[in-house]
């Protein structure tokens, strides 16, 4: 005959390990909270603002600047190129707190810029809401759609990697 014993005690801590992991594998996968979704939304914050600067999409763009525009850029001493006229959509790319914890990354809607960006006639412009023009930008001048899919292809698997550590630890020091 054979005889298994169990310490219940033993089996009592597992579970208590197996609950807490479970907490926070669920954290981790939910998609409105824990580390994953704000580490994602500062690596895309960051990366959009590389890519702004270094006009990394620029090869893509469909139609380039008027000259017109680019003539009234360079007399008013603006930088040349895609996205920067006055920087005020690189300075409100951020990255915050929405509802119920989720995280987000882009242009929030509300912010205006400066005013005063009309060229031409209309020389004095009222402020324009960021998040309008850079959604009207966006589909002659992409800069926020390929760079999620840069950030999909080059950060998410960093990310997931930090996650499954962040696990593995857990088991390592018995939460």
């Amino acid at each position: 005959m054979i005889t298994i014993k169990f310490r219940t005690d033993a089996i009592k801590e597992a579970r208590k390990v197996l609950a807490k992991m479970k907490k926070k594998l669920l954290k981790l996968a939910s998609p409105n909270t824990g580390t994953f979704n704000y580490e994602s939304a500062q690596f895309y914050r960051t990366l959009l603002r590389e890519n702004l600067m270094s006009e990394k999409f620029a090869m893509s763009y469909r139609k380039p600047l008027t000259q017109r525009y680019a003539t009234w850029k360079a007399k008013k001493g603006k930088p040349s190129g895609y996205w920067k006229l006055d920087m005020d959509l690189y300075n409100e790319i951020s990255a915050w707190r929405g509802e119920k914890n989720a995280w987000f990354a882009g242009i929030a809607a509300g912010p205006m810029d400066k005013g005063g960006k009309g060229y031409g006639v209309n020389t004095r412009k009222a402020p324009t809401e960021i998040a309008v023009y850079a959604f009207a930008n966006e589909m002659r001048r992409p800069l926020f759609g390929p760079t999620n899919e840069q950030m999909v292809k080059e950060k998410w698997g960093v990310l997931g990697k930090r996650a499954l550590d962040d696990v593995a630890y857990g088991w390592g020091r018995r939460l």
